[in-house]
């Protein structure tokens, strides 16, 4: 009987699956994110959380005719409700429909930028596996509701992928963008210079025309003065005004909270920090979480800044780890996935929670 030696089995086990095993593999990965996106955004078919009758109202007017900052006070950037005029400002299946869509669009950008950054299919299938993760398993008011904090994730994988793809023009173009959407973006900016230092005016002319585009529009329907008192003036005020009482402890309090969820991701992104030493991706971290920092409030939606450096840098340090270890290490996701995962089927059961309290009472009011 014929033996394999330890030498002959690494090399049989470091070889690529064929063709058509790896076609089945990734249809399998994006099958497995649209379905989870759909049924967890549908488990919340009837709820309508605080953070999305925001812009639901705004859009619901902009319908009747008003216009935005102009006729109707808000103090988030212009192309926040203009994105759930594409839900017709309806809640309900049409809402959640497009929070799937999102989710698994998110996921796209994620390997999409994976590949930008010079990751092979493993590696892009775990960027997407892990951000569709990252849009389920976490506080479901954060990862349901479409803030503008998660509405920029795919800007931000799309920006700095662009930036390291060497397209200085495109990654200005998607933070200007951005910035329409979330004012945190000007991050994002700043995470494309690592990677673009050398061509600063190719990056700003980028930035600059969704901007004046935005400003135009809103210059055009008389809504410019008003959209900078109340997005900029009112969001630099609520800015200056913390709500804890020493928010430095209160920053690393959440924060460590949000890393013990997100273990799996932080284990892995370390290997790749010590076995490809790109500083820079580091340095991406960093920018992203001094965004979550800004106003020193620290709302978990605001940790979506860190996913897509994190989730990059996780992908790569699964892809480089043997496959029974990056498993092992997969394991960790048991964690979030235990902690907020049963969640979903108590509220497609009806089951009553406190974090719905407001909305029921609302609900039984109307």
């Amino acid at each position: 009987m014929n033996s394999i030696t330890p030498s002959a089995y690494k090399e049989w086990r470091a070889r690529p699956l064929p063709g058509h095993n790896q076609g089945m593999a990734r249809r399998a990965v994006w099958l497995g994110i649209a379905a989870l996106a759909v049924v967890s955004r549908f488990c919340y078919l009837d709820v309508v959380w605080v953070e999305e009758g925001y812009p639901l109202a705004a859009a619901a007017e902009m319908l009747r005719g008003k216009a935005l900052f102009r006729d109707i006070w808000f103090d988030k950037p212009p192309l926040f409700p203009l994105l759930y005029l594409m839900t017709g400002a309806q809640a309900g299946w049409p809402l959640r429909l497009f929070g799937a869509a999102f989710a698994v669009l998110a996921a796209w950008t994620a390997a999409r930028a994976a590949r930008a950054f010079g990751g092979g299919e493993e590696e892009q299938l775990w960027a997407a596996g892990l951000t569709a993760f990252g849009f389920t398993f976490y506080v479901h008011s954060a990862v349901l509701a479409l803030t503008p904090d998660l509405l920029a994730v795919p800007l931000q994988f799309a920006a700095v992928g662009a930036a390291a793809a060497g397209s200085p023009f495109a990654a200005g173009l998607l933070c200007g963008a951005a910035l329409c959407l979330n004012v945190k973006a000007a991050f994002f900016l700043a995470a494309c210079l690592l990677w673009q230092w050398r061509a600063p005016l190719r990056l700003m002319g980028g930035f600059a025309l969704p901007v004046l585009a935005c400003a135009a529009w809103l210059a055009g329907s008389g809504a410019l003065t008003a959209c900078w008192e109340q997005v900029w003036l009112w969001g630099a005020a609520y800015a200056r005004a913390p709500l804890a009482d020493q928010p430095w402890l209160e920053f690393a309090r959440r924060t460590l909270n949000w890393a013990g969820f997100h273990a799996a991701l932080l284990v892995a992104a370390a290997v790749a920090v010590w076995r490809r030493r790109d500083h820079r991706l580091l340095a991406w971290v960093l920018i992203s979480l001094a965004a979550v920092a800004l106003g020193m409030r620290f709302f978990p939606r605001y940790y979506f800044h860190l996913l897509p450096p994190l989730a990059l840098l996780a992908a790569r340090g699964f892809a480089l780890l043997p496959r029974r270890r990056a498993l092992a290490l997969a394991l960790l996701l048991l964690v979030p996935a235990a902690r907020f995962g049963p969640r979903y089927l108590a509220v497609a059961r009806g089951e009553p929670w406190t974090d719905l309290a407001m909305f029921e009472s609302s609900k039984q009011a109307a």
